[in-house]
């Protein structure tokens, strides 16, 4: 009509309320539509009228469009509710019975497009909505109607649309309040929810338990469940296999309830085969990686608590028609999220490891490592209880058949774990990898397992198991792990049980772990041929011997004998094994050292074997021997061939006497040794009767140690010095030398001493000592002059032993010697005392006079004791004092040494008056006295010096002021005599000098 008129005429707008009239007429004129008498009447229709008609419809073509649509979905609705022999899509009622919801979801669909959209995602929100409408302040708070919420303040009247009066009035705040902010729905951005406020009302009441089916007039249960597209989803996914995607929902905890509860639904519409297959592992395999499910548990009244209770129920139901099994892994970790009367079940599926996949699998991939991975985090609970048994099991199995390549995973595994997860690995697991590393004959991946063993010290704490594991790198072929056992072991204590019995077949009754390792330790040291490891070998065999060592082994021998026969077959090979019998071979038993030590003798005596280290470290592990002392005569015969192999040959100019000779003396300090000496004397016999042949001073060494045994002397050293004397044309300085370590004895006659007088000068310093126990002997004054010699290397010697013969050699001596021996003697000879209380005064002056100042405290108080002792100083300092020569220092000790100091007192005093200079030696030593004892000074002092200090000079003034300045009271007193004589200037300058020296006034 545009087209022919140019006038537009413009038609009054449509009422709702004439739209709705118009629509009721269609429906029933000119007969009734079949939908009136299907809902029941005209009010109904009215009322489904009221809600397709609403405000925003302006148009009798809007309005039909509305009705068509709805007429469409209703009339599809009834067919599909209708069952014709095959499933119906929908249950009868789900939508034929709602249809005030279809309308208002047809509305929105026409209408509303982006919240249908929003709707259709998420069923649940449109009955949020609803509840928000219609006041409920809950439903505000829903994550859901987090887009569809604005803020205003307390107090506000304003809204985002201000400008429009009517949204204004139209927009519905809540009566909720959060501190100062009030959510509301904002009608302004969705205008979709005015239209749902206007029909919520109605809506409310009979309201559909799922949405699907009106939203698609066909659903499956688990998309009914959900209430919305994500419930197909949800079942396209488990269906796929897709547990990460299931995860991702799970772990949005506002929607965990209805993802469970379409996983549930999901399961149980899922048909055996691959789909049942798919949907079981994809879910098991979710939850056990959903962290936090079993908290929902705690409560009887979670209701998410109770959808997984479903859900692992509905699991564990139908586990059972599965064409596959799930992984175990996962289904450890839903334990805790499975009813209780389904555990029993799991239990037993779980108690045997998967089965290996075959083909080109890893180790670190197959179900049985990721079965046991699981088990092993396990906390310490019901379920463990259960199930570490399988566990332990699946580990000795592993250690009886695991190679390389599982070791490899399980290092890895370890190194990869928290501390957490270490302390949960079974004892086992540790054993195991010992015995994979044992197969895997990798020496890196050895000792990578061994620094995992050390590292879990604190896991493990080598309980019986990881010592079974260590077993197996003892008891292997291959020397580095035997190397790496035995350092293992070297680290630890034995404990009490000795981690229980043996696992050797045929193992002795009593033989326990430890016995078994110490056996095998003791094999291995056999067979190694490198030193530093058999070193530390021999030491784990000695620190357990002294634990183990009367133990039976599983070979049915002790400890001790087992470690014995080692070192018996071992010690000759290195000096580290033979320094270590050493130390070994005090704690063997009795019986079982002995028979060690034969055989090391047996070593020893092999020519070969006498000028090397080794057999320096056997001889010290026979000497050990042969200082135990026993009554057994199996060890005192071992101890026999001991000493007979340390001492053979030992007389010979070859290599071996010389390893002999070196030897001897310990040889000698020992029961064996002592015995046989009279026996080695005579071996002597055949090189002393070669006259013209001199022998070494090691040969006259040799001689003394076996001479030092006062029964081989008194048996052999007449006969000893028979032969020597008839050598002296060959050597007699050394002949003379031996002669005198005897000096003491009856042996050495007077023509011995009288040979050492004749070839003192060549005897050494240490034989001259030793002829110095000759002093007591009577017939030393026929000697020939031996007791000046003697007394001469006393004054001569620095040591103090040969001094203990000076109170014996003083006798025949003369006065010179013996006034020499006082003041050489500087306390080297207490004894010496006893002679010096006797001695003359002419000897005490002597001492006094040759005596320097370092040695005269000793010598003082060396004669203090002789009656003489006053006099001798009284008459040597009369002397000194009058002498050329003069040492003040040397006159004042002998001077306060004094034990009665009245005589000395007459000769100072008399002194004085000699003159000036004698003044001057005199005042120290009357200082030096009165500075020792005041009371000691004779009453007329005072008389006896004022007439000396009245004459005296200046200086010697000064010498006597500094004389009595120790005793004030006499200075003072010699001060008064001077009265009257000081009147000249002389006087008076010798008066000061006195005074100034005393320290008075």
């Amino acid at each position: 009509m545009n087209k022919l008129f140019t006038v537009r005429l413009v038609l009054p707008a449509h009422h709702d309320a004439d739209l709705r009239q118009y629509i009721e007429h269609l429906l029933t004129h000119p007969t009734p539509h079949e939908l009136v008498a299907r809902l029941g009447g005209i009010p109904a229709v009215r009322d489904v009228l009221e809600t397709l008609i609403h405000p925003e419809v302006r148009d009798p073509r809007h309005a039909i469009r509305l009705l068509n649509a709805f007429l469409a979905d209703y009339g599809l609705a009834i067919r599909r509710e209708q069952d014709n022999g095959a499933p119906a899509w929908i249950a009868s009622g789900e939508v034929t019975g709602h249809p005030i919801t279809l309308g208002r979801l047809t509305v929105l669909r026409h209408d509303y497009r982006t919240l249908y959209d929003a709707i259709c995602a998420e069923h649940d929100l449109l009955a949020l909505l609803d509840d928000a409408l219609l006041g409920s302040s809950s439903a505000l708070f829903d994550p859901l109607l987090t887009a569809y919420v604005v803020s205003e303040k307390a107090g506000d009247s304003t809204n985002s649309s201000e400008s429009d009066s009517t949204e204004t009035s139209d927009t519905l705040e809540t009566s909720r309040t959060d501190d100062d902010a009030l959510p509301r729905l904002d009608t302004a951005r969705h205008p979709g929810l005015r239209y749902l406020r206007a029909t919520a009302a109605r809506a409310r009441t009979g309201r559909p338990e799922h949405l699907m089916p009106l939203l698609t007039l066909g659903s499956t249960p688990a998309s009914r469940a959900l209430g919305s597209d994500q419930a197909a989803a949800i079942q396209r996914e488990l269906l796929q296999r897709d547990a990460d995607a299931l995860r991702d929902r799970l772990t949005v905890i506002e929607i965990r309830e209805r993802v469970l509860l379409a996983a549930t639904h999901a399961l149980e519409s899922a048909r055996p085969g691959q789909d049942l297959d798919n949907t079981l592992a994809a879910a098991v395999e979710a939850l056990s990686r959903t962290p936090g499910l079993a908290d929902h548990l705690n409560s009887g009244t979670d209701p998410v608590g109770r959808a997984l209770l479903n859900l692992t129920d509905r699991i564990a139901s139908r586990r059972t028609e599965m064409r596959a099994p799930i992984a175990a892994h996962h289904l450890v970790g839903i334990l805790d999220l499975v009813p209780p009367a389904h555990l029993p079940s799991l239990y037993t599926s779980l108690s045997t490891p998967p089965s290996a996949e075959s083909g080109n699998t890893p180790a670190a991939e197959q179900p049985a490592f990721a079965w046991a991975q699981a088990l092993i985090v396990l906390p310490n609970d019901l379920h463990s209880s259960q199930l570490r048994p399988a566990l332990e099991a699946y580990f000795r199995t592993l250690a009886g058949v695991g190679g390389a390549e599982e070791l490899k995973a399980w290092l890895v595994d370890y190194n990869e774990s928290s501390t957490e997860r270490r302390m949960l690995w079974p004892q086992d697991a540790y054993r195991a990898l010992l015995a994979m590393a044992t197969r895997a004959a990798d020496r890196a991946t050895a000792q990578e397992t061994r620094q995992v063993i050390e590292t879990a010290t604190s896991y493990h704490l080598w309980q019986r198991s990881v010592m079974l594991g260590v077993l197996t790198w003892l008891s292997s072929d291959n020397d580095p792990l035997r190397v790496n056992a035995v350092e293992l072991l070297r680290q630890r204590a034995v404990p009490a049980d000795e981690w229980g019995s043996a696992t050797a077949e045929g193992a002795a009754f009593g033989a326990t772990l430890a016995t078994e390792l110490l056996e095998h330790a003791a094999d291995f040291l056999s067979d190694d041929e490198e030193a530093a490891s058999s070193e530390q070998t021999a030491e784990l065999l000695h620190r357990w011997l002294q634990i183990l060592g009367d133990r039976i082994t599983p070979s049915g021998r002790q400890v001790s004998a087992v470690v014995a026969e080692t070192l018996a077959q071992t010690a000759h090979t290195c000096s580290e094994l033979a320094a270590a019998a050493a130390r070994i071979l005090p704690d063997l038993q009795q019986q079982d050292a002995a028979a060690c030590a034969i055989a090391i003798a047996e070593s020893i005596a092999a020519p070969a074997a006498s000028d090397n280290a080794v057999a320096n470290a056997l001889a010290e592990a026979l000497l050990v021997f042969m200082q135990v002392r026993t009554d057994d005569p199996t060890v005192q015969e071992a101890a026999r061939t001991s000493q007979k192999a340390l001492t053979a040959g030992f007389t010979g100019d070859d290599v071996r006497g010389t390893f002999a000779r070196r030897h001897l003396a310990a040889v000698m300090s020992t029961d064996a040794g002592r015995e046989a000496g009279i026996a080695l004397v005579d071996e002597f016999t055949p090189r002393l009767t070669q006259h013209h042949v001199a022998l070494s001073r090691e040969l006259f060494s040799c001689l003394h140690t076996l001479l030092d045994n006062p029964a081989t002397r008194a048996a052999r050293l007449g006969q000893v010095l028979k032969h020597l004397y008839n050598r002296m044309s060959t050597q007699p300085a050394e002949n003379a030398g031996f002669a005198a370590h005897y000096a003491a004895d009856q042996a050495v006659t007077t023509q011995w001493l009288t040979w050492i007088t004749q070839h003192w000068t060549r005897i050494p310093d240490h034989e001259r000592s030793l002829a110095l126990a000759a002093a007591p002997r009577p017939d030393l004054d026929r000697s020939n002059g031996l007791p000046d010699l003697l007394a001469q290397h006393l004054l001569d010697t620095t040591e103090t032993e040969p001094w203990q013969h000076a109170a014996d050699l003083w006798p025949t001596v003369d006065p010179d010697r013996q006034a020499a021996l006082l003041v050489a003697a500087d306390g080297r000879c207490p004894t010496l005392a006893e002679q010096a209380a006797q001695a003359s005064t002419d000897v005490l002056i002597v001492t006094l006079r040759t005596a320097n100042v370092t040695a005269l405290p000793a010598v003082v108080d060396l004669i203090s004791a002789n009656p003489q002792a006053t006099q001798a100083i009284r008459d040597y300092l009369d002397d000194a004092i009058a002498g050329r020569e003069w040492t003040e220092e040397h006159a004042v000790l002998i001077a306060t040494a004094c034990p009665a100091p009245g005589p000395l007192w007459e000769v100072l005093l008399t002194a004085l008056s000699k003159g000036p200079s004698t003044v001057e030696r005199v005042s120290p030593l009357i200082a030096a006295l009165l500075m020792q004892s005041r009371a000691a000074a004779p009453r007329t002092i005072v008389d006896e010096i004022a007439p000396i200090l009245r004459e005296a000079t200046v200086a010697s003034a000064t010498a006597l002021g500094h004389a009595v300045r120790p005793a004030p009271e006499l200075a003072t007193a010699l001060r008064r005599t001077l009265h009257g004589h000081s009147k000249t200037a002389a006087e008076k300058e010798r008066t000061a000098a006195f005074k100034q020296a005393a320290g008075i006034r």
